[in-house]
C-alpha cells in the first residue's frame, strides 16, 4: 500500500494506475485499491476503464457490502439505473450518500 501511497501523493497516475491494474492481474482484489483506480479514471475522464475495473469487481464479488456501493458508484455515472428491477431502490438500500 505504500507504493499506491505515494504514486497518489505524488501525482503520477499513470503509475497509480499500472500498480492497481498490476495488483488486478495478480489476483489481489482490494476494495481501497479498486475504489483509488476508479476514482482516478473517473477524475481523468477515463469512465469506460472505470467501469471496467468496477465490472471485474463485481464479477467477483456480488453480496458484500462493497459492492452496493460499486453499483451506486456504477448509477452516479449514469451506467445503470439504480430503479432497475434487479437493483434495490436508493432509498430501501442498506447505505446513505451524504
Amino acid at each position: 500500500m505504500a507504493l499506491l501511497e505515494c504514486a497518489d501523493r505524488s501525482d503520477d497516475n499513470k503509475a497509480l494506475l499500472d500498480v492497481c491494474k498490476n495488483l488486478r492481474d495478480h489476483g489481489v482484489i482490494l476494495e481501497e485499491v479498486i475504489e483509488l483506480e476508479a476514482v482516478t479514471r473517473e477524475k481523468y475522464d477515463d469512465v469506460d476503464g472505470a467501469v471496467e475495473v468496477l465490472d471485474a469487481y463485481l464479477a467477483l464479488q456480488t453480496n458484500d457490502y462493497f459492492s452496493r456501493l460499486v453499483n451506486l458508484r456504477k448509477a452516479v455515472l449514469g451506467i445503470i439505473d439504480p430503479c432497475a428491477p434487479n437493483e434495490p431502490h436508493p432509498e430501501l438500500a442498506p447505505y446513505h450518500v451524504v
